[in-house]
Formats: C-alpha cells, sequence, structure tokens
C-alpha cells in the first residue's frame, strides 16, 4: 500500500494543478484534456495554446492519474495517511474555489442545545444530541442499564497483561453496537459521553515495553468516564494525568455489494463529554512531536463537534462567526458571502462532510429557541386578536431531535465502498436534567426512551439489557429487528423501561 499513497495525491493533484494553471473549471479542464487527446494529430498547428507542449505532456497522463487515483482512493483501507490526502485535496480545492464537491465525507456528529434557558448558564438545562455515521447495515444495538458497584476490567486481549480495572460509582444507561462497545451513554448525574470517528487518532506504539501504564481498550474509554465522575470538570481534571494507555484494533467488516469482502476497519476514535451543566470537553489522542499526546478542549462553549481535529475546527468557524452568518447576507444556500452586489464563494456546496456538519451543528446548537425564551401565540379563530401558551417539554425534545436529524446522512447511499460516506444509523437525544435518553434507528419507526432514575430504581444491584438490532449469527439464525418488532408486534414504542432484561454483567471491550 505504501507506494500507492504518493501515487494517489499525485495523481489527483496534477488534474487539479493542470485545471489551475490554465485557469479553467475542472469540467472544462476534463472536457478540454479528452478534446486534445481526440483530435491531437490536427490541433498540433494551430494557435489553441501557446503552452501546447505542456498540454501534451499533462493530458496524457492527468485523465487517466486522476481516475486511477480516485479509484484507488476508494479501494483504499481507511487509515490516516489516506484521510490525510482526502483532506489536503478537499481543503486545497476550498481555497482555490474550484467549486467541486468535498470529498471528505465523514460520519459522526455531536451537538448540545439549551433548551430551557436561565439568567445563569450553569443554571440552564441541557440535551446533548448525537448521529452514529457507519458504513455496515449488520451493526449490532442494543441497550444496557448499568448499576453502581460493578467492577470492570478495560481490556483482555490487547491488555499486555497490565488492564485498566476499575469499579463503577455510578450506575448508567449506554448504547452498544456490536456488543463490544460503550458508543454513548449517560449515567444518573446527568454526565453524557459520545464516541466520534477520528482519522488522526493515534493511541502510540501498542507494544512499547517501555510504557509500564495499565490498558484500556478505546470501546471502554466512554464507560471508564461515565462509572467515575459526575461533571465534565472533574474528568477532565483527572484524565490529564494520562494515568493509563489506550488501546484499539481491527474490528470485523464485511463489505456489501456483489461481492462482499471481509476487510476489517480500524478503530480510531475520540470522545466528548458534556454534563447537566452545560459543560463540555472534547479529548483527542494525537501525534504530537513523534509522540501520542492527550488533548483535552474543556470549555462550555464548544458545543459541537464531528471527525476533524479540534483545534483545526476552531479557526474554520472563527472564519464563518466572523462572516455574520446569522445576517441576511448570508446565504446558506450556496455558503457565499456578499461584498457590495457582488457574491464572493468561500467554500464547496454545502454536503454532508465533517467539517460542513461541524459549521452547521455549531449555527443550530448556538441559534435553536429555548422553550422558555418565548411563549407561542396564536390566533383566535375568526379574530385578529391572540392569546399566548407556554412550549412544551415535548417541543425541546421536538427540537433536539429535528437538530441531529438535520446533520444526517440518508440510509444505503451509494458510495462505491467509500469510507468518506457513511449513512446515519441512529440517533440518540439525551435530556440530561430530567435523566432521559431518546434513540431512534434509521430503520424503526417510533423513537425509544429510557427514564433513567425509575430504570435504576428497578433493576437494582443486577445489569439488565435490551436488544435493538442483531443480525443472524449464521445462515437462517434468529434476528432482531426494531422496525419489525414495532410494526408488527406493537412492541419497544416509546418508553422501554419494562424491556429490559436482565443479563451478565457486562461485556468484552476487545474488539476481535
Amino acid at each position: 500500500m505504501a507506494p500507492v499513497k504518493p501515487f494517489l495525491c499525485w495523481s489527483c493533484t496534477s488534474f487539479f494543478l493542470y485545471a489551475r494553471y490554465q485557469k479553467r473549471s475542472l469540467l472544462s479542464t476534463g472536457a478540454y484534456l479528452l478534446f486534445l487527446k481526440v483530435n491531437r494529430p490536427t490541433i498540433i498547428d494551430t494557435k489553441v495554446d501557446k503552452t501546447m507542449k505542456f498540454n501534451f505532456t499533462t493530458s496524457s497522463l492527468a485523465i487517466p492519474s486522476l481516475l486511477v487515483g480516485i479509484a484507488a482512493l476508494l479501494a483504499c483501507d481507511f487509515t490516516p495517511e489516506s484521510f490525510s490526502i482526502h483532506q489536503a485535496l478537499s481543503n486545497w480545492i476550498n481555497d482555490l474555489h474550484l467549486g467541486l464537491i468535498p470529498l471528505l465525507l465523514l460520519g459522526c456528529t455531536r451537538a448540545i442545545y439549551a433548551f430551557e434557558n436561565n439568567s445563569s448558564e450553569d443554571k440552564s438545562s441541557y440535551i446533548t444530541v448525537r448521529s452514529m455515521d457507519w458504513s455496515d447495515p449488520n451493526m449490532s444495538l442494543s441497550l444496557w442499564a448499568l448499576p453502581s458497584g460493578k467492577k470492570r476490567v478495560g481490556a483482555n486481549k490487547n491488555s499486555e497483561g497490565n488492564p485498566l480495572t476499575w469499579e463503577s460509582k455510578y450506575a448508567s444507561v449506554i448504547v452498544c453496537n456490536y456488543g463490544k462497545a460503550t458508543t454513548d451513554g449517560m449515567n444518573e448525574k446527568g454526565l453524557v459521553i459520545n464516541l466520534l470517528f477520528l482519522p488522526d487518532a493515534d493511541y502510540g506504539e501498542k507494544n512499547n515495553p517501555e510504557n509500564k501504564k495499565p490498558r484500556l481498550a478505546v470501546s471502554g474509554w466512554g464507560q471508564y468516564i461515565l462509572d467515575k465522575y459526575a461533571t465534565v470538570a472533574e474528568a477532565v481534571e483527572e484524565l490529564r494525568n494520562e494515568s493509563f494507555t489506550i488501546v484499539t484494533d481491527k474490528i470485523p467488516f464485511l463489505t456489501q455489494g456483489s461481492s462482499p469482502e471481509y476487510k476489517p476497519k480500524n478503530i480510531l476514535l475520540h470522545l466528548s463529554i458534556s454534563d447537566a451543566t452545560g459543560d463540555s470537553a472534547i479529548l483527542q489522542y494525537i501525534k504530537i512531536d513523534n509522540q501520542s499526546k492527550l488533548e483535552i478542549y474543556h470549555n462550555r462553549k464548544y458545543k459541537a463537534v464531528t471527525n476533524s481535529l479540534y483545534e483545526k475546527q476552531f479557526k474554520i468557524l472563527k472564519e464563518f462567526e466572523d462572516k455574520g452568518w446569522n445576517t441576511q447576507e448570508f446565504s446558506w444556500d450556496a455558503l457565499k458571502t456578499k461584498k457590495g452586489n457582488e457574491e464572493v464563494k468561500e467554500m464547496t456546496p454545502p454536503m454532508n462532510g465533517a467539517d460542513i456538519r461541524f459549521i452547521r451543528a455549531s449555527f443550530y446548537s448556538a441559534h435553536l429557541q429555548a422553550i422558555n425564551e418565548h411563549s407561542r401565540a396564536i390566533l383566535v379563530e375568526g379574530t385578529e386578536d391572540f392569546f399566548k401558551e407556554s412550549w412544551s417539554y415535548e417541543e425541546g425534545i421536538a427540537g433536539a431531535f429535528s437538530l441531529i436529524r438535520n446533520l444526517s446522512t440518508p440510509l444505503n447511499v451509494k458510495t462505491l465502498d467509500n469510507p468518506f460516506l457513511s449513512s446515519t444509523l441512529w440517533r440518540t437525544v439525551s435530556d440530561q436534567k430530567n435523566k432521559r435518553l431518546f434513540l431512534e434507528t434509521t430503520r424503526s419507526i417510533y423513537p425509544i426512551y429510557v427514564d433513567l432514575p425509575e430504570l435504576f430504581q428497578k433493576i437494582g444491584t443486577t445489569t439488565h439489557k435490551l436488544v435493538l438490532l442483531e443480525p443472524p449469527k449464521r445462515e437462517g439464525g434468529k434476528r432482531v429487528e426494531l422496525q419489525e418488532e414495532q410494526m408488527k408486534h406493537q412492541r419497544k414504542i416509546g418508553k422501554v423501561n419494562d424491556e429490559f432484561e436482565p443479563t451478565d454483567d457486562g461485556f468484552d471491550f476487545d474488539p476481535m
């Protein structure tokens, strides 16, 4: 794979450089190069272009290079290096204002919505929303109710004989995928965690003999925080010490289509934390000076996060805020700003890439109206008079769902096995004031929710589980499908506290 990566970058870049050199759009450049190839014998003596020698040399390679480069990019296993090529090309295209659809189309978004405002920010009420985007239609999904006082082992196969161990201080309800990972969750204190994709993640050398710190699988990272901390500030204070090592692995993965292939995927993630006061932190393990380092971004203003390095997203957000994105002059349809009567192109069209979603999530989470901000005005029938009613709690939940649905990707998008565009598989809405966790899967008809205090009282000291999606383990085997349960059997609709069943105390965080 190593020799391919430089070629991929060169292949696409040669085409873009040629377009830029000729001051042509990409579409016209492609047509022009094809024209040159077809008409080379007759056109060589004309005055079409003073740089004909350069044209022929470049055109003979630019088109096949571009096509091979793009095909190879789509065929590659996902790595930080391949991501960097996509990222660099996407950013460069934006800088050149070439108007190409963004190449970077990644999944997963988290945002925080203040659904009840108060004179003091830390006294307001908050909801954390999240979308889970992934390209595996067979990802299993379950909810777990985990009591306090349970002992945990942070890694098994990947522990190198030195796993991180702890005992849960707080009960939690978590969303588990593949039966291996705490991907989303909220504990009894209203602390919420969300694991999101981060292709730039770097956890250091896995088998470094000099590293004596205990090991914690990345799939158990969120559970560790839910078990131990009540607030973001408390978690950040201890996590800064980096007292353990995050370890990762590959996860089993089968491509779809006419010729499925077994292609395990790297698990590269970062973590967001939010609490009932609206405080927020984003934790990213990245490589700095050839060393893995935990970077923590802790500020209640950090409401949105997607799949890029957070330092970079700061700069993007600042640029858009400076352009007056809540003014009449700003056009979201084309992401343009006006200078006088002239429209100036700023970025590529608003697709669903990581940076575009970050901008949109930041904007909407900052501008979504709280339910106590204004009353609902209603016309008296047959008159011009009106009366007022308070917005309901349900309106706040609806607003939260509308926010995260707006940041989702349709199901079963045809992507040529492109890891940069994945369908949204589920969304969570975590009401941190009332301790309710809502979830809707893309394949279900109705959202469901859990009332945490009531459920914790019911389960006592016994772990409980609710299976939502489970593919058959062998041909002809049993399948659990939430949509079928809801439509055919009228089960698992609305509050699902009573649907949970006792189970073993937990699951193995190691993915393979």
